[in-house]
């Protein structure tokens, strides 16, 4: 939603060390991911399906996780799970 990229945009700031900017859902990685100008260039360099999961290894003191409910929708099993958790809603209240 615009509000998780909103929060990836506040969080934000190669100056504080805050130079990548991850999505993550239980702890896990995800998308989208907010990087600084400073690694375009070894990204554009990257080939196969890998992304950039190993700059992510070698900026982990730069980079910050954002929790919040995003999927990575890479399968339709993905996509399946995806709809169960939508269409499900809210946990009822205690």
């Amino acid at each position: 939603t615009p509000a998780h990229v909103d929060r990836l945009i506040a969080a934000f700031s190669p100056l504080e060390g805050r130079a990548i900017c991850v999505a993550a859902r239980n702890g896990k990685r995800g998308n989208p991911v907010l990087w600084a100008r400073r690694y375009l260039p070894e990204m554009a360099a990257l080939d196969g399906d890998q992304g950039a999961r190993a700059l992510l290894r070698q900026a982990q003191t730069r980079t910050v996780l954002l929790p919040h409910g995003t999927f990575d929708l890479d399968t339709p099993a993905d996509v399946d799970r995806w709809r169960r958790a939508v269409t499900a809603g809210p946990p009822p209240a205690p």
